[in-house]
């Protein structure tokens, strides 16, 4: 089924970009940097070439010739140059600078690649790829049509208690999405499960919402993942209980208890994630045409997980396996016109042979096979021999040729002869001598394999094996996410005691009144006066008696009148404080809490049905009855 596009054409919004973006440069002229045109960006290539040369031949050089080595580089693919910033180390990334007139379609890419995503996410994504100024894409994001859309007003935020986690399935959280009103076929729900601690998100469709789906769609959940100590929803503790206890039937090894419900005010990071799941499924099925979200509620899934998160300061893939996401040679260097090109391994090998980023900036030299030499403390001379292209795969085995020197080849001959070969390398699992070992795992493990220890080195040393280093890349990635958490937390608690500050007795003060304890017509708001202060809660009495509730900071608004009535000394509840001053008699919605059976809500047990009302949605579970 085709979804009929609501979007302006490309071109309209392409020339809104390109008028405001060259309206900001004419009025900022002088201020700011001169912008990447192609003659500019060739002009500097020129400029760099030329300082290299006079750097090499020691020719007269300019201080304009150290500042261009100092600050750009170039980088010649298929025979075209290409201008990148200057690389203080091998490990930095490779930013290119594109001209001006690819900003829209780069930016294009980018934005709809992290599903629509924000300034933060682009920018994250911009950064190690290309250089486009940040008033570039603050004006693409004003101006596109498909983000408009999911704008929301902004509210105030108001968190008591924020939830942190500080490691991987020590809590998730799972809440269901309501599609009943646009269904797939024969989906009609969402399921959203987010592990507190690294954000990490897994989507699933679901055709109903009963506790064995949703237990069913879990399980496959936690059998990939692992299951969390804690399972949180908000959709209640009967909820919950019966999802963990279809879990514990289907896996009886699993042990996992329910958390307590979310209150509206606390941290609610699985509310975010739903708003986010939902703008960025409604732009996948705009830019796709297509009301299929069973199946783009998965590339929204990779593309929350790959995206940038603000609070853990990296994205939730990193964060729970301590690398990004690899989509293939998309996220390469290679310009994506010369990749369009490239089908097979051969095309990419052929391409790897012209790509050149060096000093002399040769276009004729080729990447080939290197024998180098590396002598380790054991005095061994070991080939290496380098292939084209290796691939970043823990299951690569270096083939090492070990030979004695020319000088102690005799006794060193006699000393291998020795050496039983009953140890095995824990990274490559070939034989191995020995002397070497692992100092986090204490397995054996090859000097070429692990990474060495510069305070112990030499012989029967300990290095720390590449696997090993994975995992400590792993947990210093969660433990930087779960401080990035906790000073958001700590920010929000301090955001909230600035535009709430505490209140003292006596005060006057506002509290709201939820729709249940209140008529249609009767007041939204109840006047008070604060009598009693303990742990953090207050206590208000007005003047049809004194509450028995005791109210949060966040649920009361300080008052500047002075509250003259008299308070008297008799208990009472909410409910019954906004019927004394109700002109109708001030009754809420009623409720029902009658459970499934033959004459369910047909008798003057149920509330409902004692004051000849009809049952609502907030009456046992939603669950149908006869008095609807």
């Amino acid at each position: 089924m085709d979804l009929p596009l609501i979007t302006p054409s490309p071109a309209t919004f392409k020339e809104k970009f390109e008028t405001q973006l060259s309206n900001y440069e004419q009025q900022h002229q002088g201020s700011q940097r001169k912008p990447w045109t192609n003659e500019r960006i060739l002009e500097v290539i020129n400029n760099v070439q030329k300082a290299r040369v006079s750097m090499i031949s020691k020719q007269d050089r300019t201080s304009m010739d150290y500042y261009w080595i100092s600050k750009y580089d170039t980088m010649v693919i298929a025979s075209e140059d290409y201008l990148i910033f200057k690389r203080k180390s091998p490990d930095d990334p490779t930013v290119r600078i594109i001209p001006r007139s690819e900003y829209f379609s780069t930016l294009e890419g980018i934005h709809k690649a992290c599903g629509h995503g924000g300034r933060d996410k682009m920018s994250h994504a911009i950064k190690s790829r290309y250089y486009i100024p940040r008033k570039a894409i603050d004006i693409f994001l004003a101006l596109c049509p498909t983000c408009e859309t999911k704008k929301a007003l902004p509210k105030k935020g108001i968190v008591t208690k924020p939830i942190v986690s500080q490691d991987f399935n020590i809590r998730g959280q799972v809440d269901l999405m309501d599609f009943q009103s646009c269904p797939d076929g024969e989906y009609k729900w969402l399921l959203n499960y987010q592990d507190n601690a690294t954000k990490f998100v897994s989507l699933r469709p679901l055709k109903t919402k009963r506790a064995q789906e949703v237990a069913m769609e879990l399980m496959k959940i936690f059998m990939i993942f692992g299951a969390p100590y804690i399972l949180q929803s908000d959709n209640g503790r009967e909820f919950t209980a019966k999802v963990i206890e279809e879990l514990t039937s289907m896996w009886p090894e699993c042990k996992i208890v329910h958390g307590s419900p979310r209150h509206p005010q606390t941290q609610g990071s699985i509310e975010r994630s739903n708003q986010d799941v939902e703008n960025m499924l409604r732009a996948w099925m705009t830019d796709k045409n297509s009301t299929n979200w069973s199946i783009g509620c998965y590339h929204v899934q990779y593309k929350k997980n790959a995206s940038f998160h603000r609070i853990i300061g990296r994205s939730p893939y990193k964060a729970l396996f301590g690398c990004d996401p690899k989509a293939g040679l998309n996220d390469s260097a290679i310009p994506l016109s010369i990749l369009s090109n490239v089908e097979t391994e051969e095309q990419l090998q052929n391409l790897s042979q012209q790509e050149i980023i060096s000093e002399n900036n040769l276009v004729d030299s080729a990447i080939k096979p290197v024998n180098s030499e590396i002598v380790i403390e054991e005095q061994l001379t070991i080939n290496v021999e380098v292939p084209d292209l290796i691939e970043s795969d823990s299951n690569f085995n270096l083939q090492v040729q070990e030979q004695p020197s020319d000088n102690r080849a005799h006794t060193e001959t006699e000393e291998l002869e020795n050496i039983e070969p009953n140890f095995t390398c824990v990274v490559c699992h070939n034989a191995c001598t020995g002397a070497h070992t692992c100092r986090s795992c204490e397995n054996n493990v090859h000097a070429i394999c692990g990474l060495p220890d510069e305070e112990h080195e030499g012989y029967g040393s300990k290095v720390i094996c590449f696997l090993c280093k994975s995992e400590q890349d792993i947990q210093s990635q969660r433990n930087e996410a779960y401080e990035g958490t906790k000073r958001a937390a700590e920010k929000m608690i301090n955001n909230t005691a600035k535009k709430l500050p505490p209140l003292g007795i006596g005060e006057t003060v506002i509290i709201s009144v939820p729709k249940v304890d209140r008529g249609p017509l009767d007041t939204q708001n109840i006047r008070g006066k604060i009598v009693d202060f303990r742990n953090g809660v207050y206590r208000v009495g007005t003047k049809a008696g004194i509450m028995k509730n005791w109210f949060a900071r966040h649920e009361m608004q300080f008052s500047s009148e002075d509250y003259i009535d008299d308070i008297p000394d008799i208990p009472i509840s909410l409910r019954e404080a906004v019927s004394r001053e109700s002109l109708f008699g001030g009754q809420g919605f009623q409720k029902c809490i009658c459970k499934p059976a033959q004459k369910q809500c047909r008798t003057k047990r149920c509330a409902c049905f004692k004051k000849n009302m009809l049952c609502n949605s907030k009456c046992h579970n939603s669950l149908t009855c006869v008095n609807k």
